[in-house]
């Protein structure tokens, strides 16, 4: 392995010049730890999971196992010689669901878009499934490989990856695991299966944009309360200034815009269509997707360990400081995000009826800041490569 380790960054050519990504990662996870801890606070524990994560991928099948090549093969890793980089080599073999194809041929092989696991009985049973509309593409794969059995398996197997690889009796998905890993205290059971496509269960919207950044939509999100003229660069500037706790939060707002999109009816597109344009949110709209946006609040805020108080609304002010002044509610602010409290959030495990419950009881103005804030971003939407909102049909 050290051998392998000195020569992939000097002989590329040894390599047929793949950059393998987990050795990639491994080398810059740990030049961020010696400019962080120095090289001599790098101990044992660091070792281990640097040595897991760039064995991972390639390194050890290709370079040290070689599970391709009968002649040159060695013993697969145990869980007892590497018991973390046996996981992440493991999981990293068994994830090939829902993966976006690129490749020319890529896209005409049949991949699997979910799975269900079973760990029970101290064993690893998997259910891939394959998109029921593509039974046609299986079918006719069934046929090739029956007519190659009965011509006494002259040639190469027929293939229709990863189908093939789960469906054929030699079961070269999981073998090939076999050879990477030893499976003996874990064995795998690897079936393949057919069912209808659910888009929805995916959270695949028809929301779409070629050119806009996430980042340019929370800048927008960030500054729907901004004059409809305030520069862009100003927009960021003031994105910028927020915390990176606020800036995730934003984040995270802007990627969950298609959602509630979705559910109104509506998508967002940079490219221009036949439908019509949404300049304006209707109160009737809000009502559906203000509860969803109050959810992930809630949510959010709890994952951040931010509880339900109000103290920070009750606390005595200075004296010299009106409480209904600009100071005094930027002051208010201040002492809330330092308490960590908000009179909004909800303690404890709650439901998303629970959740919907809490917003139905809010008063009218709470209601409004889930929804009414949207509809001067959708101005600010257009400063950015021209992004526009879209009706489908008619509530």
């Amino acid at each position: 392995m050290l051998d392998i380790l000195n020569r992939k960054p000097t002989a590329p050519n040894d390599f047929g010049y793949y950059m393998d990504h987990a050795f990639f990662s491994a080398c810059r996870l740990y030049r961020e730890m010696e400019d962080s801890i120095g090289a001599t606070g790098i101990g044992r524990m660091h070792v281990d999971a640097l040595s897991a994560i760039m064995l991972h991928n390639s390194l050890f099948k290709f370079s040290i196992s070689f599970y391709k090549d009968k002649k040159k093969h060695k013993s697969p890793l145990h869980v007892e010689d590497h018991p973390l980089g046996f996981m992440l080599m493991l999981c990293d073999e068994l994830q090939c669901w829902d993966r976006t194809a690129y490749g020319r041929n890529s896209r005409i092989e049949l991949h699997p878009m979910a799975v269900d696991f079973d760990f029970s009985g101290n064993a690893i049973h998997a259910c891939y499934y394959y998109d029921k509309m593509e039974q046609e593409k299986i079918d006719e794969f069934r046929k090739v490989y029956m007519a190659w059995e009965a011509g006494d398996e002259k040639g190469d197997a027929p293939r229709l990856k990863a189908y093939s690889d789960m469906a054929e009796k030699e079961q070269r998905f999981t073998s090939d695991i076999e050879k990477i890993v030893d499976t003996t205290d874990i064995p795998l059971h690897i079936v393949p299966d057919t069912k209808c496509n659910d888009h929805k269960n995916k959270h695949i919207f028809l929301s779409s944009s070629n050119f806009l950044h996430l980042y340019d939509f929370a800048v927008a999100l960030h500054g729907r309360n901004q004059r409809q003229d305030t520069p862009t660069k100003e927009l960021e500037r003031q994105f910028e200034a927020l915390s990176l706790e606020y800036q995730l939060s934003t984040l995270n707002r802007a990627k969950n815009f298609s959602r509630y999109l979705d559910s109104i009816n509506c998508f967002y597109t940079d490219k221009p269509v036949d439908y019509e344009m949404v300049t304006e949110f209707t109160p009737e709209q809000g009502a559906v997707f203000a509860p969803m946006e109050h959810e992930r609040w809630i949510r959010e805020h709890q994952m951040m360990g931010w509880v339900y108080g109000m103290d920070y609304e009750t606390v005595s002010l200075p004296g010299y400081i009106d409480p209904s002044s600009p100071e005094g509610t930027a002051l208010r602010r201040t002492l809330r995000e330092q308490m960590r409290c908000h009179k909004l959030v909800m303690d404890g495990i709650v439901t998303t009826e629970d959740i919907r419950d809490h917003y139905l009881a809010l008063s009218e103005e709470d209601q409004d800041k889930d929804w009414k804030p949207l509809n001067s971003m959708l101005k600010l939407l257009k400063k950015f490569d021209g992004l526009r909102i879209y009706q489908l049909e008619k509530e």
